[in-house]
């Protein structure tokens, strides 16, 4: 995991790690503004990927929570991937990012958890994924992902990614976890998703993530 200083523009040259005794696979993650740079694969350029503060109005106020989310080449001949970005916001400025072949076009997608709401047991996640394509990023996937079920109580999922063995794709897992039931009258466990576990995979005929479990 990559904590860095928000104000802070930083090169960094990594790789994802797979680990030797399973096939859970762990990504780039980013919970803070910087620049990351991934070398060039056999299917890709040199890229860059970078999430930092936005401001709608130079001399405002910032809040910390409206972010800029920019995909780059750093040499573009003979690829057809362009420089692009989307613009982000998450409450309290509170996010994470994982760089990730979800597709097996060997070029990453970015999933993204931001928040919503403001206040005492009001704010949510959600999880999105984008997929880079020639000069958009769209987006192949949103999810709830955390919410409260009473003043205390949360429920959220824990993102895992595995790569098929065979296939070498791979899949978006996310495993339900939750707090500890207290008894109080202002708990709601139907709130609690259902489903302890959801995978996503890529769908091709569709050209989306679609559960597949």
């Amino acid at each position: 995991m990559l904590s860095l200083p928000p104000s802070a523009a930083i090169l960094l040259l990594l790789a994802p790690h797979l680990s030797e005794s399973s096939r859970l696979f762990h990504p780039i993650s980013i919970t803070e503004p910087c620049l990351v740079v991934l070398p060039a694969t056999e299917s890709r350029p040199e890229i860059t990927v970078s999430i930092e503060y936005a401001l709608e109005d130079p001399e405002s106020v910032p809040t910390f929570e409206h972010f800029l989310l920019s995909l780059r080449p750093t040499k573009a001949q003979g690829s057809s991937l362009r420089s692009s970005a989307i613009s982000l916001e998450s409450s309290y400025g509170k996010f994470q990012l994982f760089v990730v072949d979800l597709t097996g076009d060997g070029i990453e997608e970015v999933v993204c958890i931001l928040g919503e709401g403001r206040g005492t047991s009001a704010r949510s996640e959600y999880l999105h994924v984008y997929r880079w394509e020639g000069a958009s990023i769209n987006n192949i996937l949103l999810v709830p992902f955390s919410e409260h079920f009473g003043m205390e109580g949360r429920w959220w999922y824990v993102p895992e990614f595995w790569r098929d063995a065979g296939t070498g794709r791979v899949s978006l897992d996310l495993r339900l976890e939750h707090d500890q039931f207290t008894g109080r009258e202002d708990e709601f466990p139907d709130l609690i998703p259902k489903d302890n576990l959801l995978v996503y995979q890529w769908d091709e005929a569709r050209q989306r993530l679609v559960r597949v479990q």
